[in-house]
C-alpha cells in the first residue's frame, strides 16, 4: 500500500509543478550536462558493484526520460499531462526504485562472498527482497565484519539516497531553470525522496500503537528477506550485536534507548525535505549576474555505524570556454556517542578539449574508529576519483555521440557510499560514454 501511495503522490506532485509557468527560461540552457557514462568494467567481471549498478541506472533512465518525454510532450492541459506522467512514475515506484534498492543489499552480500538471489518486484505483501541466505551465513557477517552486516541493512536507503542526489545536481546544472528542465530528472527524484522519507519517518517505530510484527518470518529460511525492515534490523542489532538472532524486529519491542534511536532518524529525515533550497521558488538554482549560478540543499542517510547529514553547495560559471560546475558537500557522520566532520568537492564535467571531458572528486572524513556505534574516538580517512572520457568531435549521429571513458578512484579505510570496502581499496572502471546532441 504504501508504494501505491507514493505513486499517487508522485504523479499528482509533478503534474502540478508540470503545470506552472514555462516561460522562464535561463541563459545557461546550452550548457547542459550531456555526457552520460555506461561502465562495462568496474573492478570485477564475476558481478555488478554497486556504483556500477547505480552509474548504469543512472545513465539509462535519463535516456528513456529524454526519449519518452520528447515523444510525448507536454502542455498546459493537466489530465493529459497527469497520463503522460503516469507510466515513467508507475515504472519509477513500482520497478526502478525496488530494482537499485534490492540490488544495493545483494552488493554488501557479493563483496563478502555471500550468494542470494534479488527479487525486486513486489511479492503479495508489497515487499521486494534479496533472498537465498541461510542464517548461519549472516550471523557468521555479524560476528566477524559488523559493520558490513550493518550496512547490509542499510545499503538499500544509501542507493537510494545517492540517486536523489545525482537527479538533484543534475536538475542544479541541467540548464533550464524551469518545467522543461525537471522532466529529464526530476521524477525519480522524487520517487527516490518519497521512498526515503517513507521508509525513515513515516513508521510504527515512531509512534508504536500494537504489539503485532510487521512482517512475519517465513518458515524456509532461504525465503526470508536477508535483514526484513532495513531500519528495524540495523537499530536492534546496532544495539544487540550479540543477541539471539532474528532476521525480523518488531519495534513495539524495542527498549527506551533503541526506539530514541529510532525517532532520532525519524526526525534528522527531515533534512530531506528540500526546505532550504531553490525549489521553493519553483526554480533549481538562482542565477548571480551574468554567467554565475548557485544552489543549495540538505540530506540525510544511514551509515554502517550510525547516520549522516549533509549540506550542500552548487556553483556553476559559464562565462567561459567550457561551463564550470562544481558540487561541495559538508557532512557530519553519527554513531550513538557524537558527530564527526567530513566534506567533498566535485568538478563536474569539465572539457579541457572539444574531445576531452573530466570529472575529479575528493573526500575526507573522520569517522568512528573501526566504524564503531559505540566509541567517541575518530578516524581520518579519504578518496579520491578522477574520470576522462573521451569522445571523438567528428562523428556524425543524429542523436548523439560514442566515446570511451576511463575512472580511477582510490580511498583509504572507511566508508564511502556506494563503495562496499570498508578497507583500502582502489578500482579501474571503463566503459562508454554518450554525448547527446
Amino acid at each position: 500500500m504504501k508504494k501505491f501511495i507514493i505513486l499517487i503522490l508522485l504523479t499528482l506532485f509533478s503534474t502540478s509543478l508540470f503545470s506552472e509557468d514555462k516561460n522562464i527560461t535561463n541563459k545557461f540552457g546550452s550548457a547542459q550536462i550531456q555526457i552520460l557514462n555506461f561502465p562495462i568494467y568496474a573492478g570485477s567481471i564475476d558481478c555488478i558493484p554497486m556504483k556500477q549498478a547505480l552509474d548504469l541506472y543512472s545513465s539509462s533512465y535519463k535516456l528513456f526520460t529524454k526519449a519518452y518525454f520528447k515523444a510525448f510532450p507536454l502542455d498546459e492541459n493537466k489530465l493529459k499531462n497527469f497520463l503522460i506522467i503516469f507510466p515513467p512514475a508507475l515504472l519509477t515506484t513500482l520497478f526502478f526504485t525496488p530494482l537499485t534498492h534490492e540490488e544495493a543489499h545483494r552488493s554488501i552480500l557479493t563483496n563478502k562472498k555471500i550468494g542470494s538471489i534479488s527479487q525486486p518486484f513486489f511479492n503479495k505483501n508489497l515487499a521486494a527482497y534479496v533472498k537465498g541466505v541461510k542464517d548461519y551465513e549472516l550471523i557468521g557477517l555479524r560476528d566477524t565484519d559488523f559493520s558490513s552486516f550493518i550496512r547490509l541493512h542499510t545499503a538499500g536507503i544509501e542507493s537510494d539516497y545517492c540517486l536523489m542526489q545525482t537527479d538533484f545536481e543534475n536538475l542544479v546544472f541541467n540548464g533550464q531553470n524551469n518545467i522543461d528542465g525537471f522532466l529529464e530528472d526530476g521524477i525519480d527524484y522524487i520517487g527516490r525522496f518519497s521512498s526515503i522519507f517513507s521508509y525513515l519517518f513515516i513508521l510504527p517505530n515512531i509512534f508504536c500503537i500494537d504489539s503485532e510484527k510487521f512482517l512475519t518470518e517465513e518458515t524456509d529460511e532461504l525465503k526470508r528477506d536477508i535483514v526484513g525492515h532495513d531500519v528495524y534490523g540495523m537499530i536492534h542489532h546496532l544495539y544487540n550485536p550479540h543477541a539471539e538472532y532474528h532476521r525480523y524486529w518488531d519495534p513495539c519491542d524495542f527498549s527506551k534507548e533503541e526506539l530514541s534511536f529510532a525517532k532520532r532518524i525519524g526526525f534528522l529525515n527531515l533534512f530531506n525535505i528540500p526546505l532550504i533550497s531553490p525549489i521553493l521558488f519553483n526554480k533549481f538554482h538562482f542565477s548571480i549576474g551574468e554567467y554565475h549560478i548557485i544552489s543549495f540543499n540538505t540530506g540525510y542517510a544511514l551509515a554502517p555505524f550510525g547516520d549522516f547529514i549533509d549540506e550542500r553547495i552548487y556553483y556553476g560559471y559559464y562565462g567561459g570556454i567550457s561551463p564550470v560546475r562544481i558540487s561541495l558537500y559538508i557532512r557530519e557522520y553519527g554513531n550513538k556517542e557524537r558527530f564527526f566532520p567530513a566534506f567533498g568537492i566535485k568538478l563536474i564535467q569539465y572539457s579541457f578539449f572539444d574531445w576531452l571531458t573530466i570529472n575529479i572528486e575528493g573526500h575526507f572524513w573522520i569517522q568512528p574508529e573501526n566504524l564503531d556505534f559505540n566509541t567517541k574516538k575518530g578516524r581520518p580517512g579519504g578518496a579520491f576519483s578522477s574520470t576522462l572520457m573521451f569522445i571523438p568531435q567528428d562523428q556524425k549521429l543524429i542523436f548523439g555521440k560514442f566515446g570511451l571513458y576511463l575512472e580511477f578512484l582510490i580511498k583509504s579505510k572507511g566508508f564511502l557510499p556506494e563503495i562496499e570496502s570498508h578497507d583500502f581499496y582502489w578500482q579501474l572502471t571503463t566503459g562508454i560514454s554518450f554525448k547527446l546532441n
